[in-house]
């Protein structure tokens, strides 16, 4: 009877350890479901603009494998002179191209917020999750971000996260009077002197359309070779942040509009309140209300 007991007691300790163990490793795995995730992973890319690329359904198993950091203008840059009148190597290719990238999440994420963070595309990028529109990016160097988790899929079901990359570039001319001079011969032509910067300034800011949202990537002033090479695509880092509900925002002011955190010394601010040792600073200087150390 004692070996029987003595056995039912080691029995339920196990069980009891087991258990336990169990917990733990539930709670360790929750715990690792919030954090930043690196997103620069198989992803698929075409140097091309099929149609409906951004639609769950399309097939892109015939398209390249590559991780990111990634531009497509790896093997076109620096093989060409500058042309004269520092207007850049002007033969790169540029168009639309895209990425793709599938992924799953599991249900243990539900609930919490995911969002996914861009350090930099160029020049234009669409951005689309599961068939949706979620922004379209122009800057080219600024990083941007959205909120993932209204279309999210959890479970078995996968995801699919589509970028448009538009790297179409404005190119300084050459100018005219010169070019009549030497002809039509283009090894003669890139001898030939640019217009001058306000000429050149004047005609690329008469091509920005007034309304932002029809700006196109070959009207972007800044994206010129005349500045630097135009590198296409996913140039930068990608990660995806998963968050609780109740969580500290992102620097991701565009799309997202969010700040984030930002420490700065209370004496170069003005204090609308303090007390004790911290200080209440305006929205208007920190675009949201935060409470710093006033030291």
């Amino acid at each position: 009877m004692s070996k029987r007991r003595g056995t039912i007691i080691a029995l339920s300790f196990l069980t009891v350890g087991l258990i336990a163990l169990g917990l733990y490793f539930h709670w360790h795995r929750s715990l690792s479901l919030i954090g930043m995730v690196d997103f620069n992973q198989d992803w698929k890319f075409i140097k091309a603009d099929p149609t409906g690329a951004h639609m769950p359904e399309c097939d892109d198993h015939m398209w390249s494998d590559v991780s990111l950091p990634h531009t497509y203008n790896d093997t076109d840059t620096f093989d060409d002179w500058s042309l004269s009148g520092h207007r850049g190597e002007q033969t790169q290719w540029s168009g639309r191209t895209w990425y793709r990238k599938t992924f799953h999440l599991t249900s243990a994420i539900k609930g919490r917020e995911v969002f996914i963070e861009f350090e930099g595309a160029r020049q234009v990028a669409e951005v689309y999750l599961n068939g949706k529109l979620l922004g379209i990016s122009k800057s080219g160097f600024t990083p941007f971000g959205f909120n993932l988790t209204p279309y999210l899929h959890f479970g078995a079901e996968q995801n699919i996260i589509a970028i448009m990359c538009d790297n179409r570039f404005i190119s300084d001319p050459a100018e005219e009077t010169t070019v009549k001079a030497l002809g039509t011969d283009q090894k003669s032509a890139k001898f030939a002197l640019p217009p001058t910067i306000a000429k050149i300034a004047e005609r690329t800011n008469a091509a920005v359309p007034e309304d932002l949202d029809k700006l196109q990537a070959a009207q972007i002033p800044w994206n010129n070779p005349h500045w630097h090479p135009a590198h296409g695509g996913l140039y930068r880092n990608v990660r995806l942040h998963i968050t609780d509900p109740l969580h500290i925002t992102l620097p991701l002011y565009s799309f997202l509009q969010t700040a984030g955190p930002y420490i700065v010394s209370a004496r170069k601010l003005p204090v609308l309140k303090v007390a004790g040792d911290f200080g209440i600073f305006p929205r208007a200087l920190l675009s949201s209300l935060r409470v710093f150390a006033a030291r």
